[in-house]
């Protein structure tokens, strides 16, 4: 039996998060994030990491996990609970191998036989929360999942396994059979079942003339005891491997329950918490990946309103079709911010999440990667340019058609013309690769050659400045301008200091 929670028809490896996954957490600020899902677990905050920074889906996957996560966040209460049985039935086995060494078969056999004890009465409480729970849960997921344990961990299987259990704890002794063989040892060892011993058979070992024989180890024999011990060992060995292998299978069904379980108590907490800072929640629309659409109302920056408790300016876009989405306007306008939100309502469409925003609509991805600018080098092994060509190089290796790369202030450290012209051959071929760019930038040559092209799938974007010189935080459809209004923060900075002067 299986969870089966995060995939229909395979099983959840728990994948590791790719190496690159740095950059992309630094540059989307996604720390926030994590630390939300987590709520302070350590384990959780691994979980979430693995679950958010993991291989894009594809859209069928998506909205099975989408299904299932609907039914934890009108059930958030019943999925903590099953994320607690399950990591608590994981801690047996430690408090078990705290005081019963395993170095022999004996040892063995005793601490398996521990633990199953234990796991049965887990199994027994969570086929209890399944006939509680017996149909409030809707997705295919949880629906499933609930009706295999309901079924299959019955009272009367439970009460079977408490039977073998039970006659592997020895509570009598261990009846062994085993044959001679050459130079008189033992060979062919077997465990048999105890059966209860009539009365008349004790009198006959005192009788005369009684069949069998019996040997009495005195008890300050102890040699005779460790050869009896290993006598025992050979017989229950086989034995022992099997109850090792039992206890550990149902071990591994409790840790794949809690990872999976945790992927989904995670995005519970998550959501709780920006329902405190007042952001929206959607479930997004999933298209098919090669339509190329994305359209939203109201999309905000998860990361930013974790980090400041509030929620930022929503901001609509309507991209359907459209490869490049170019970014230009005034300072401190907002690109940054609705290029993390894009890239973070990607990522979180891609894992099969909700996502930050009134309404959401979009195709997956292969992949969203990042090229943002960096600090000067401190090894002094790459000046700020070379280092943005040799991070482009290795981004180029890893996208795929279909990917998103988002862009910000890229080839900015060298002069206008000559960042212009790399970033145009960059941005050409990725394009032409299929991979979908937003870029945020203040090169004019580049979005002003690019824009001259009308062509119908880029998408220009302008950071929308008040005459007066204030920001709206919002980006509207609007093409490039040669200046980026650097004045009005030169303003803000000095008008008190010129005053007072």
């Amino acid at each position: 039996m299986k969870p089966r929670l995060l995939f229909a028809d395979q099983d959840a490896t728990a994948p590791r998060p790719p190496d690159e996954s740095a950059d992309l957490v630094r540059d989307l600020g996604i720390t926030p994030i994590l630390d939300a899902m987590a709520d302070g677990d350590a384990y959780l905050r691994d979980v979430a990491a693995q679950l958010v920074l993991a291989d894009p889906l594809d859209p069928d996957q998506i909205r099975y996990r989408q299904d299932v996560l609907d039914d934890c966040l009108a059930h958030p209460d019943a999925i903590r609970a099953v994320y607690e049985l399950a990591g608590t039935a994981i801690d047996a086995k430690r408090r078990v191998h705290a005081w019963i060494p395993t170095n022999h078969p004996g040892a063995i056999l005793r601490s398996s036989v521990a633990i199953l004890r234990d796991q049965v009465d887990y199994l027994a409480r969570l086929h209890a929360f399944a006939v509680a729970h017996r149909g409030q849960f809707h997705s295919a997921g949880l629906t499933n999942l609930l009706a295999s344990v309901e079924h299959d961990l019955d009272d009367a299987y439970l009460a079977q396994v408490r039977g073998y259990i039970h006659q592997l704890e020895f509570t009598a002794a261990a009846v062994l059979t085993a044959r001679l063989g050459p130079g008189c040892t033992g060979v062919d060892y077997a465990l048999r079942e105890a059966a209860p011993t009539p009365w008349w058979t004790r009198l006959e070992e005192v009788l005369p003339n009684h069949h069998g024989y019996t040997y009495h180890l005195p008890p300050r024999d102890e040699n005779g005891g460790r050869t009896l011990d290993r006598i025992q060992d050979h017989g229950i060995n086989t034995v022992a491997d099997a109850a090792a292998q039992s206890s550990e299978h149902v071990l591994d069904f409790f840790r794949r329950l809690t990872f999976e379980v945790g992927c989904y108590l995670g995005c519970v907490q998550l959501h709780r918490a920006l329902q405190r800072s007042g952001v929206p929640t959607c479930r997004p629309t999933v298209e098919p990946r090669l339509s190329r659409a994305l359209t939203c109302r109201g999309l905000v920056d998860a990361g930013l309103a974790l980090r400041t408790g509030r929620a930022p300016v929503g901001s609509d876009l309507d991209a359907d079709g459209r490869t490049l989405l170019m970014l230009t306007g005034a300072n401190q306008g907002g690109k940054s911010t609705l290029l993390r939100a894009i890239g973070l309502a990607q990522l979180m469409l891609d894992a099969g999440l909700f996502v930050t925003a009134d309404s959401y609509r979009a195709s997956p991805s292969t992949g969203v990667f990042t090229h943002y600018r960096r600090e000067e080098d401190a090894a002094l092994q790459h000046g700020k340019f070379d280092d943005e060509l040799v991070r482009m190089s290795d981004l180029v290796d890893r996208l795929r058609p279909g990917a998103m790369l988002l862009l910000d202030e890229s080839f900015a450290s060298t002069n206008e013309l000559e960042g212009s012209q790399i970033a145009r051959d960059i941005v050409d071929s990725l394009l032409a690769a299929g991979v979908r760019v937003c870029y945020v930038t203040h090169l004019y040559t580049l979005s002003h050659g690019l824009a001259r092209l009308h062509a119908p799938e880029h998408l220009f974007l302008r950071a929308q400045r008040e005459p007066d010189g204030r920001r709206s935080f919002r980006l509207v459809p609007a093409e490039p301008e040669s200046t980026s209004y650097a004045g009005d923060l030169f303003r803000q900075v000095f008008a008190g200091a010129g005053s007072s002067g």
